[in-house]
């Protein structure tokens, strides 16, 4: 008896971005889409097992393990593996109207392609895929998720639209006496210790979220995210010494909870906050 096992990976922390995991047993019928389809989202399949022909718009496309494609939204196109036993995928969904936002760019404007994947890649998407379910809140996500798809389209898929201008806006301001991102400081600065998304930092600077992220770390060398868990550890680092209990610090400082506020201390000092505070 033939099996297949697809799963769908999602985190309460970003709705906006989905994982569709085809794995094979014996074999996979039945775990991809047997009809010519479209979706509102943008997609990028990577082949893990096996090789397929994708029929996009006009275009039949050949792919091969460890290899690419990116779907554009509203595009039919129709998966067509060459070998049913064989075959097992990853299927990245990012909503539309986020990406939109988030990188001021329409995401109708994508080309649809196939890319080889190399090592630097293939390791950057295990990476990135092993962390979605793992983000502890909804800044982490947008940062890793913007970064993680900033290399997709530049670095493996081209960097070039439909109309034939750059995916995503580069050439942004200096990062030296960037007055707009040292606003963005101000306001972090004033309220580290509590949730703060992406879109409220952007919207400072009636900005998009993809182009403060990447102005926030030219200018301070650290992400946003980065910069709101260094300045979290250095107050907890100050309410430690002055005999602060561990759960009220984890609490005044922004943690959701004692063990995200343990973990992110050693990873920022190298010891526990226990061994911190003597």
């Amino acid at each position: 008896m033939s099996r297949s096992k697809t799963s769908i990976i999602r985190n309460a922390h970003f709705p906006f971005l989905e994982l569709k995991d085809g794995r094979i047993h014996e074999a996979a019928k039945g775990n991809y889409s047997t009809r010519a389809h479209s979706h509102e989202e943008i997609s990028i399949g990577f082949l893990e097992l096996g090789s397929s022909r994708i029929r996009c718009r006009s275009l039949d496309l050949d792919m091969d393990v460890n290899q690419a494609i990116l779907i554009p939204p509203r595009t039919v196109h129709l998966c067509e593996p060459h070998d049913e036993s064989r075959f097992s995928f990853k299927m990245l969904g990012i909503d539309s109207d986020w990406f939109s936002t988030a990188f001021d760019t329409d995401p109708l404007t994508l080309l649809p392609q196939v890319v080889v994947l190399g090592q630097e890649a293939l390791a950057c998407k295990t990476s990135f895929f092993n962390m979605i379910p793992q983000f502890e809140d909804a800044l982490q996500a947008e940062t890793e998720s913007i970064l993680f798809l900033e290399y997709l389209l530049f670095n493996v898929f081209g960097g070039s639209s439909s109309s034939g201008a750059d995916i995503l806006p580069i050439g942004d301001a200096a990062a030296e006496n960037d007055i707009e991102m040292m606003r963005v400081k101000v306001f972090v600065d004033e309220n580290f210790t509590e949730s703060i998304r992406l879109e409220t930092l952007a919207g400072l600077c009636r900005i998009s979220q993809y182009s403060v992220l990447r102005r926030f770390k030219q200018a301070f060398k650290l992400t946003p995210h980065a910069y709101i868990l260094n300045q979290r550890i250095n107050l907890a680092k100050q309410m430690l010494l002055s005999g602060e209990a561990v759960a009220r610090v984890a609490v005044d400082c922004g943690f959701f909870d004692q063990s995200h506020f343990i973990k992110t201390f050693r990873q920022f000092v190298g010891v526990a906050p226990q061994a911190y505070k003597g």
